[in-house]
């Protein structure tokens, strides 16, 4: 299990520090080991999505998030892209070699990565952004070193998180994301409303073409995002996030659990 785990620095934005740690339970969760600090570093503000934790074919862990910088004036800066891996099976944990840096015309950067292995051995990161749609890099070494970040047309979206899977019974990549709409832009002056429609679709070739796209939520009151996947027998089962206007204003008061034909 991977939380996060956030305290105050006096003096600093609420929640400067967050940082994601692991814990194991080896009798169906009725019992945890005591934490493990995966970035075992000072004080820093990392993001890490829910559902992103990944083990490649030769074992290795890998763990995307985006490390959020504080400028001289404590305000937001960028986020870069980076991945904790453990070749132990999470015992000790390291960021690789790489990192990957949002280009400047991203003015939020990074956000929000995931990850995924590909037949041939790639692996495939892809970013939230502000810029219009989602950003891809790709390592060839499991995750030590990436290319540069470029955008990914294929996956139109406003500043919203996108996940991906393969089915273990096609071997097809599913992905489910909030695809861009002109006129439905994310504003975040009421909250977080805006993130819709929720689409998802199918790729058959290690995701150079994506097909037989379907829309899953489609409310222009409302906000989808934060989409766990979990395959069981023909179904897809997705947990997100689906909040409309209430008091709060928030996306994030709601959760909704949808099956779905594959």
């Amino acid at each position: 299990m991977i939380v996060l785990q956030k305290s105050k620095i006096p003096g600093w934005p609420e929640y400067v520090d967050c940082r994601p740690l692991i814990r194991f339970s080896s009798d169906d969760a009725q019992s945890w080991s005591e934490p493990i600090d995966i970035a075992g570093v000072p004080p820093s503000y990392f993001v890490v999505c829910n559902d992103r934790l990944i083990q490649l074919k030769n074992g290795r862990l890998i763990l995307p998030g985006s490390y959020v910088r504080y400028k001289n004036d404590r305000t937001f800066a960028s986020g870069i892209g980076i991945f904790f891996i453990s070749d132990d099976v999470g015992a000790t944990w390291r960021q690789t070699a790489e990192c990957c840096y949002p280009p400047p015309h991203l003015s939020s950067g990074l956000q929000e990565p995931g990850v995924i292995e590909l037949e041939d051995g790639r692996i495939l990161a892809w970013f939230r952004t502000g810029g219009g749609c989602q950003y891809k890099a790709f390592s060839y070494d499991h995750g030590e070193h990436w290319t540069i970040p470029v955008p990914a047309p294929e996956f139109l979206s406003p500043a919203a998180p996108l996940s991906m899977k393969r089915n273990p019974d096609s071997g097809e990549l599913i992905a489910v994301w909030v695809d861009y709409h002109p006129q439905r832009s994310v504003h975040f002056e009421d909250g977080i409303i805006g993130r819709t429609p929720l689409v998802m679709a199918k790729s058959h070739d290690e995701g150079t073409t994506w097909e037989d796209h379907r829309i899953l939520e489609d409310a222009p009151d409302h906000g989808f995002a934060y989409t766990a996947m979990l395959f069981h027998d023909s179904r897809l089962l997705l947990g997100y996030c689906c909040g409309g206007k209430t008091e709060c204003e928030s996306m994030l008061q709601e959760l909704k659990l949808s099956s779905v034909v594959t």
